[in-house]
């Protein structure tokens, strides 16, 4: 199920970019920033940080029943969380 009138825009996977844009019931734009999974690896690197695990979490069945708009942003990963740890 899609929801009318979402959509997820990003022109150019491998150019990091910013923009400013509003999201649905919240009265302030929003700071959106694309960046590469490599820039943030490398990111990380350059600081003395060690990926020890990375997860990219899914909806359960049942909280997409919940929402349409929880099953609609299933289809792309809404979160990335990175386990780091020191060198």
């Amino acid at each position: 199920m899609e929801e009318e009138g979402i959509q997820v825009t990003v022109k150019d996977y491998f150019k990091p970019t910013e923009w400013i844009d509003n999201i649905k019931g919240i009265d302030e734009a929003v700071i959106y920033r694309h960046r590469t999974l490599s820039d943030y690896i490398k990111a990380f690197n350059r600081n003395g940080f060690l990926l020890t695990d990375m997860n990219e979490p899914v909806p359960t069945k049942e909280q997409m029943k919940q929402s349409p708009r929880i099953e609609w942003l299933s289809k792309i990963p809404m979160y990335l969380f990175i386990e780091l740890e020191n060198k």
